[in-house]
């Protein structure tokens, strides 16, 4: 378990804890963005993995696996020491839920969003948030560490251990954050 002591309020919180307090904010920023939750998966790791190595454990990383062969497919998640985050790991599971999330003509409500990655966890468990290591997951391709693009903007954050100031790094950095993040994919 990763424990921290947070500066500011002197309280003890957990990454676990954090990823549970910003959880269903965080996936209804993503829905809402520009590119297609659950399929964000890199911009996701890279704003994740900043604040994270700021606020948290510096050993965080943004990791990113390519397949091999020609239809190699590629995943990011954000990995600590002894710990992996991945909002998107849903996306392995999609499945039916596949045209409701990513349809833009669809204008679901932030529980609606929650209600379905959760639903998508009950059929599929192994699809949590935290991990020990997905190295091991992906194991048969290539994986890699990306730079992060998201650090100067999670410094500037007031009260990292909240979800308004995690809402407000998401507002200032995500879109730089994607940009970049995708320029390097050449997914623009």
């Amino acid at each position: 378990m990763n424990i921290i002591l947070a500066k500011v309020v002197k309280i003890i919180i957990t990454i676990e804890d954090f990823c549970e307090l910003i959880e269903k904010e965080y996936y209804y920023f993503m829905y809402k963005s520009k590119r297609l939750f659950p399929y964000n998966c890199h911009t996701s790791a890279n704003v994740i993995s900043s604040y994270l190595s700021i606020h948290f454990d510096n050993s965080f990383v943004h990791r990113t696996f390519q397949g091999s062969g020609s239809r190699g497919r590629f995943h990011g998640w954000s990995k600590g020491e002894n710990i992996c985050v991945d909002f998107t790991c849903i996306q392995s599971g999609i499945g039916k839920y596949e045209d409701i999330l990513t349809n833009p003509k669809k204008n679901l409500s932030k529980d609606d969003v929650f209600d379905i990655v959760q639903e998508i966890r009950k059929e599929h468990p192994y699809l949590g948030i935290i991990d020990e290591d997905l190295d091991e997951w992906y194991s048969h391709g290539f994986l890699s560490i990306e730079n992060l693009h998201g650090l100067e903007y999670a410094k500037k954050v007031k009260k990292p251990y909240t979800i308004n100031g995690f809402m407000n790094y998401l507002e200032e950095a995500y879109d730089e954050v994607d940009q970049k993040v995708n320029h390097c994919y050449g997914t623009l």
